[in-house]
């Protein structure tokens, strides 16, 4: 039970204002109704906005999220309500929050109700009336939380008058409990964990997303619960600051904060499904602290939707579990440097039973920027994490190396270091699987992930990027099936955007004998398009390739490597293709240009047509390059070696 506090008085409060319209409830909910941010009313406040009504404001909802059952719960003895456990303090509210309604409320809900609202906030038997979690207090609350009172086009309160209002309305418990500080004994790690200044950026503003009374069953074990909101802000900010607000800590696990709502609308929660595993904006697990920005921050968008991820654990079986955990935002102007989240790791990969192994993935930087701060993730199996910078001159750098992982122990790092385009980052997550079965990378628990979650600035051209293969070097290297004296071609790798469409004809003509390198090539997919919401960005999609071709005493060779840069709604998936065969060439009498290639070494279905032509000068071979769900044409273009 909450005990009942009085107002502890801040600093000096700034104004609250807006004029709200306000329905008086006419019934207590049935019990186990929904009750997600419950509604003051309906009428526009001053200026034609919408206020703390049944109207949505800024966002056009409110940002917090009903429970599996409502607020309501059962009425007490004989039917009437059960009494409040949080009863604001009478005097706090004479002394310290009646004189704010008055100076900042009172245009609308004054003495005198004006402007539509139909009654006043200054009368405070009738604010705390009612059952708990209907009352003008409640409403308020909700609306203060959900950052949407005042309305948007009035003055807005600091982030100290907001919280000293809400510290008030709900008996000084809006905080919530104060998360155990850093402890992250049982591991080894060369960097810091990244120190919460433990107040906020000054004039920054606030809002928060919370789970508003969700149910957890006794019979609970991992569930991982989705609360999509929409931002509540009416122009361009940056995030300043993410802390953790923890309600009841006997279910609470972990805590993600992700961008975009996959397909739930503002307000709506469920089981988390297709929610991006490829992205977040900030993580919490217990021992680490609230994430804030020195200066800068990461922007957010009016409109803008947010998916709270909430895991929780009743395995202690708790039978009266009603949990309003969630984050709080603290955001101010977009000035000063941006920052944004990518992604780095390698997905699907396994490993096998009983065993240890390990997974790697490599990300070719494309721009200049910083690394500020780095969470590495993994699930229960991970042992080690490590990621690398490989420089260009051959030095590497450490971003981050943690031995002795523990899935419980979560943390944000403090791991300054500067990226150059062109460097490599290598990511490494190593696993003992002590399992009867494959472990598979997955979003569930049981399966695993590797990725080192990396706040930069300023923001790269896309936000995940990974390859499983090492990228190819920038020139010709000799494969397993090379033609003679490929070992004295000296020929750099070429790159090609990709063009939408079908490749030209090639016509054929007698195979030429001899030895030809790659020094151009073209590159074909059939659409832009890969379905549903996903597209090819053309302009920083490509393909980078070196190889040499040869017919040489009857034998055809092909040998070269294919890097392919699809990058997709600023997701970057690379893949190296080696494409190194060699055989016989059998030539279709009725498709011009188009032959068979019988291999002898590497590895080409004997069924895989290839095509070609030659002017007696120059030779085009055009062959296919499958990236997943992606199905890409390369056509090179060969000169003879000299």
């Amino acid at each position: 039970m909450k005990r009942t506090h009085g107002l502890a008085v801040m600093l000096a409060l700034a104004p609250l204002v807006g004029c709200e319209g306000a329905d008086e409830p006419t019934a207590d909910p049935a019990p186990g109704a929904d009750a997600a941010a419950p509604s003051m009313g309906g009428a526009p406040g001053a200026g034609g906005q919408p206020g703390v009504g049944g109207q949505p404001g800024a966002g056009g909802q409110p940002a917090s999220a009903g429970g599996e059952l409502g607020a309501g719960g059962e009425p007490g003895a004989g039917g009437a309500p059960p009494a409040p456990a949080c009863v604001p303090d009478r005097a706090a509210f004479e002394a310290d929050v009646k004189p704010l309604i008055q100076q900042w409320c009172g245009l609308c809900h004054g003495e005198s109700p004006r402007f539509g609202a139909p009654f006043s906030l200054l009368d405070y038997d009738r604010d705390v009336l009612g059952r708990e979690g209907q009352r003008r207090v409640d409403r308020i609350v909700a609306r203060l939380r959900a950052g949407t009172m005042p309305p948007p086009a009035q003055p807005q309160p600091d982030a100290e008058a907001r919280m000293a209002i809400l510290q008030w309305a709900t008996c000084g418990e809006n905080m919530g409990t104060p998360p155990d500080g850093p402890n992250p004994g049982g591991f080894d790690v060369d960097r810091p964990i990244l120190e919460d200044p433990g107040q906020p950026p000054a004039d920054s503003d606030f809002f928060e997303l919370r789970a508003d009374g969700f149910r957890v069953s006794p019979d609970t074990r991992d569930r991982y619960e989705c609360f999509t909101f929409e931002a509540p802000v009416d122009a361009p900010r940056f995030i300043r600051r993410v802390e953790t607000i923890v309600d009841d800590d006997r279910v609470l696990h972990h805590t993600i904060l992700i961008p975009g709502g996959e397909g739930r609308s503002p307000g709506e929660h469920g089981r988390c499904a297709d929610d991006n595993p490829l992205s977040l904006i900030y993580g919490w697990a217990p021992g680490q602290g609230a994430l804030q920005f020195d200066e800068g921050g990461i922007r957010i968008e009016p409109g803008q939707r947010l998916t709270l991820q909430i895991h929780y654990n009743n395995e202690a079986g708790h039978a009266d579990v009603a949990d309003s955990s969630g984050v709080r935002i603290y955001h101010g102007p977009p000035d000063g440097p941006e920052v944004s989240i990518l992604t780095l790791g390698p997905i699907g990969f396994s490993v096998p039973a009983r065993s240890v192994g390990q997974a790697t993935g490599w990300c070719v930087v494309p721009d200049d920027t910083r690394i500020v701060a780095s969470f590495p993730h993994m699930h229960e199996k991970g042992v080690a994490f490590e990621q690398v910078i490989e420089r260009a001159d051959g030095a590497e750098d450490s971003v981050i190396t943690l031995d002795g992982w523990s899935f419980d122990s979560q943390y944000i790092y403090a791991t300054p270091v500067d990226l150059k385009a062109g460097d490599v980052l290598r990511t490494t997550c190593t696993y003992r699987n002590e399992d009867d079965r494959r472990l598979s990378f997955g979003p569930n628990t049981a399966d695993e992930m590797c990725f080192n979650f990396a706040y930069v600035s300023p923001p790269p051209s896309i936000t995940y990027c990974n390859q499983n293969q090492p990228p190819i070097g920038d020139r010709y290297t000799p494969g397993a099936c090379a033609p003679p004296g490929a070992e004295a071609i000296d020929a750099p790798a070429v790159r090609s955007l990709l063009s939408e469409g079908a490749p030209p004809a090639l016509v054929g003509g007698p195979i030429p004998e001899g030895l030809f390198v790659l020094d151009e090539a073209e590159v074909f997919v059939p659409s832009f398009n890969l379905g549903g919401q996903f597209a090819l960005d053309p302009e920083a999609s490509s393909v980078t390739a070196y190889g040499a071709v040869a017919l040489i005493d009857g034998v055809f060779y092909f040998d070269g490597e294919a890097n392919v840069h699809a990058v997709a709604n600023g997701l970057a998936f690379d893949q190296v293709q080696a494409l190194s065969f060699s055989g016989e060439p059998r030539l279709q009498e009725n498709a011009p240009g188009a032959f068979f290639v019988q291999a002898a070494c590497g590895d080409l279905p004997s069924d895989q047509a290839l095509y070609y032509d030659y002017d007696g000068d120059r030779l085009r071979v055009r062959l296919p390059i499958r990236v997943g769900p992606i199905n890409i044409t390369l056509l090179a273009g060969l000169r003879p070696v000299e």
